[in-house]
């Protein structure tokens, strides 16, 4: 058994509306025993107007091994105080996978 780290980049084009979620693989090239993922890093703007931030979510929601591949989903949202997600938003995230593998 052996501790790998992998990481990946999940882009997020602009939206409007409501949160934005994306799953992402990675491949370990060895069966995964179990795995974690952790917020490595982001950026995320407005991308019409200039606003003042209320609200910023990044939420690594699931993680799922399925043999060589671990499967992340991510969560994604920018908002102001509007009350409504009507601005359009967009964004990066850079998440690493640690995952102890065969």
């Amino acid at each position: 058994m052996a501790v790998q780290f992998r990481d990946t980049r999940v882009d997020f084009p602009p939206a409007t509306g409501s949160p934005q979620h994306k799953r992402v693989s990675v491949d370990f090239g060895a069966r995964v025993l179990r795995a974690e993922a952790a917020l490595k890093g982001f950026s995320n703007e407005f991308t019409e107007n200039d606003r003042s931030f209320f609200r910023q979510r990044i939420i690594i929601t699931d993680v799922r091994v399925s043999g060589h591949k671990v499967e992340v989903e991510v969560e994604f949202l920018l908002r102001d105080r509007s009350g409504v997600i009507d601005d359009p938003f967009a964004g990066a995230v850079q998440v690493l996978v640690i995952a102890v593998v065969d």
